[in-house]
């Protein structure tokens, strides 16, 4: 159907066959026989649907001119009126200490790994020192959100060699990140169509969001001159992150607020200014808050403990920092799982206090979960 007043009204294939059969008797003969079997009937058919692939094809063209509808590579020029691009997959990286025989070179592209076969390779030739000990900079086979692995996972040489006696990274692989997807891409537009990359509060938030790896950020000003309730000291910028390599998010930093504003947080990345020197910028990753959880449920033929417990997790995956845990929302997740009859009750809490109302954070705080914090009983229904 054409745009109406109230956009575009998508045509069904019942309207559309009444409006080809009404065309046919009018072009042929009101005695036409359009029954389905017939020869014109059948025809008529054909070019309902046609009619219908036509409409909605129209329809998608006119989505495409607004963010919250397009996709694919309208959605990339959309954004390209606001100097986005798509955030590509990247690779992670991490710093492996290793012990070995003093003065062996490890090569460049020498492979490590996890116990899961997640492999990364060495950055550069590294000769281990009179002490035996180096450190490697390494960065993952693979492209992807996945490989930010934990600390302490790297720890197996892909092809031993006797002259490396052991390998660990103490502190997690960073800056893994997927292909962003059109859903993420559009929730990064809708920001920077409000702020443009600045040193303001607003426009810090945005810069961030711009960042590959980052999936969240919040930035608390504290414009006065004593400490805020945070702790923050006067006249401080404190930006919290959701993932991103440091670097990067340190040379956004410097790139949009210079460097006359102070930040603050403990964690820090190398930015490089205009002259070459490197320069030191400091914020924090997201606090993460554990939140236990205890579900009753009843089933009539059992269902998957691991499900409901995934179901859990994957409501908390979905919130985004400073967002509340809200028990009812997860109610709709755990009646998605095969085997859940009735749910009794939710009850969650960050302490020993467990209850059934809405858990709140603050705004650079994360709810998080794993299964030992989940506790299911099952009961058969009655």
């Amino acid at each position: 159907m054409p745009l109406t007043d109230n956009g575009w009204e998508e045509l069904t294939l019942d309207q559309a066959l009444a409006n080809e059969q009404t065309r046919f008797k009018t072009w042929l003969g009101q005695e036409t026989d359009l029954s389905p079997h017939s020869p014109w009937g059948k025809l008529c058919m054909k070019e309902a649907q046609d009619d219908v692939d036509d409409d909605q094809q129209l329809e998608m063209v006119y989505d495409s001119g607004y963010a919250s509808q397009a996709d694919g590579v309208s959605l990339d020029r959309l954004a390209s009126n606001y100097g986005l691009q798509r955030k590509l997959s990247q690779a992670a990286k991490a710093t492996l200490q290793v012990t070995g025989t003093p003065g062996y070179l490890i090569e460049a592209d020498t492979r490590f790994m996890t116990s899961d076969g997640t492999e990364f390779l060495n950055a550069y030739d590294t000769q281990i020192g009179e002490d035996g000990t180096t450190e490697l900079l390494v960065y993952s086979d693979d492209e992807a959100d996945y490989v930010n692995v934990d600390a302490n996972t790297i720890n197996q040489q892909a092809e031993p060699v006797e002259d490396i006696f052991d390998v660990n990274n103490a502190v997690a692989a960073v800056g893994g990140a997927d292909l962003e997807q059109d859903y993420d891409f559009r929730k990064r537009i809708l920001p920077n169509e409000v702020a443009a990359e600045n040193g303001t509060k607003d426009g810090l938030r945005v810069a961030m969001l711009n960042v590959t790896g980052v999936s969240d950020a919040q930035v608390i000003r504290n414009p006065d001159g004593e400490v805020d309730s945070y702790g923050n000291p006067p006249h401080s910028m404190h930006i919290y992150v959701m993932g991103g390599d440091p670097d990067a998010i340190a040379q956004k930093i410097l790139d949009v607020a210079g460097g006359e504003t102070l930040f603050v947080g403990k964690s820090q990345g190398t930015a490089i200014d205009d002259s070459g020197h490197q320069v030191i910028e400091r914020f924090d990753q997201e606090e993460l808050v554990n939140v236990k959880f205890d579900i009753k449920i009843q089933s009539s033929s059992g269902t998957d403990e691991d499900a409901v417990k995934q179901s859990v997790l994957d409501y908390l995956g979905s919130l985004a920092m400073g967002s509340p845990v809200i028990i009812n929302k997860l109610y709709s997740y755990l009646y998605q799982i095969d085997g859940v009859d009735y749910v009794e009750s939710i009850s969650a809490g960050t302490g020993d206090t467990m209850g059934a109302e809405n858990i709140a954070f603050s705004d650079y705080q994360l709810a998080n979960s794993t299964d030992e914090l989940i506790t299911l009983e099952v009961t058969a229904s009655a």
